[in-house]
């Protein structure tokens, strides 16, 4: 998606939540709107779920898949 849509989206997705009252489900690879957007969070890998926990949880994982993935979308981010 191009950078204004991954700006509007997380705003949209918590505004909708709120509003509406309901439980939805976010499918994305951008860390830092799942974080902003989730109360938990669930990560696969190859079709196999690597974590399931809180966004708090997901930060502070020993589950090295997880980490790894968490340690590459920041460095992404400071490109």
């Amino acid at each position: 998606l191009p950078i204004s849509s991954t700006e509007v989206i997380p705003s949209f997705f918590l505004d909708t939540k709120k509003k509406l009252g309901i439980t939805s489900v976010l499918v994305t690879h951008d860390m830092a709107s799942a974080f902003l957007c989730a109360d938990r969070i669930l990560m696969l890998s190859h079709g196999h779920i690597v974590f399931s926990g809180t966004v708090e949880e997901a930060r502070h994982t020993r589950e090295p898949l997880v980490r790894a993935f968490l340690r590459s979308d920041i460095l992404e981010d400071k490109e």
